[in-house]
């Protein structure tokens, strides 16, 4: 795919969006149906360089079932396809229409988690971008239904139920990026607020100890 690729996309009515794959494929947008590793591999940079070129596109992605399918992915998928799928998830969720997509799907926070060291450094790390947009409260208008305190919170609780604290302290003990880091303690601080306020039961409180670390 060129480089103007994406741009030339994002410019589509929402009815015209379509990515460059074989007949074969049903619904290109959403990877439903997708029989071939490298034509799945190819289609998840072109909705990653589509929706991080383009907020709107990034939307109609979501809108059009890109999440769930992403998910489903990220369940099997080797190192490349993960790694792949990972970041134009993290794209995708940099709108409010992915973000909602994700907060209602009660299979990505649990895979995601999952995901954490299992599979690349880069990997975590998109892992920890990827909860850090569902579960952070981005902007006033980031309030709807599935944008609400509770759908939030919800988040927020599934993922310390299946181990995001203690997987996200471990990240910051180790090391990584700045950006990952400013990230994964502001993931913390939300899965402590949760905590304290009786949303969530699952943190020891030894893992508390750890926190004079995190700066």
């Amino acid at each position: 795919m060129s480089s103007s690729s994406p741009s030339l996309l994002s410019r589509r009515s929402t009815a015209e969006l379509e990515l460059p794959v074989p007949p074969e494929f049903r619904c290109p947008i959403s990877l439903e149906l997708m029989r071939d590793p490298v034509a799945t591999k190819a289609s998840l940079v072109a909705a990653y360089h589509l929706a991080l070129a383009d907020g709107h596109a990034a939307a109609r992605l979501a809108e059009a079932g890109l999440v769930p399918s992403l998910v489903e992915l990220l369940i099997d998928g080797d190192r490349s396809t993960a790694e792949k799928a990972l970041a134009a998830l993290d794209a995708t969720l940099a709108s409010e229409a992915g973000r909602a997509r994700a907060r209602a799907d009660a299979l990505a926070v649990p895979v995601l988690v999952k995901k954490m060291f299992r599979v690349s450094d880069t990997a975590t790390e998109l892992v920890v971008s990827a909860l850090h947009r569902i579960c952070k409260k981005w902007h006033d208008g980031d309030d709807d239904e599935v944008g609400s305190p509770a759908a939030r919170r919800s988040a927020v609780v599934d993922a310390v139920q299946v181990g995001a604290f203690q997987k996200v302290m471990m990240l910051l003990q180790v090391g990584c990026r700045d950006a990952t880091k400013e990230k994964a303690t502001e993931l913390l601080k939300l899965m402590i607020k949760y905590e304290t306020r009786g949303g969530a039961h699952c943190i020891d409180a030894m893992d508390f100890r750890g926190l004079k670390r995190v700066s």
